[in-house]
């Protein structure tokens, strides 16, 4: 971890994080102790993301998500916030 940005204690809810870019900024804040959640509109994506950084003992949750429905958005952040109370 790099001493000048330890994100331990902290979540990151990623959109577009399955993937690319969304992936690889997932699995930095992970390696520098944020608990992610993960979200694309494909479950199995999602999945395989999450075990993917699980895999390399990063805390990760996969939630999927379409950004353009509102519902779905309110969704992510009652769950997020229910499972980690922030």
């Amino acid at each position: 971890m790099h001493p000048l940005f330890d994100l331990s204690g902290t979540v990151a809810l990623v959109t577009g994080g399955s993937r690319g870019i969304g992936l690889a900024s997932a699995r930095l804040l992970a390696e520098l102790g944020a608990q992610v959640v993960l979200s694309s509109e494909d479950p199995r994506a999602c999945a395989a993301a999450e075990a993917e950084l699980r895999a390399h003992g990063l805390a990760a949750w996969g939630l999927p998500c379409d950004v353009g429905e509102k519902p779905q958005i309110e969704r992510l952040v009652e769950q997020t916030l229910e499972r980690f109370k922030r």
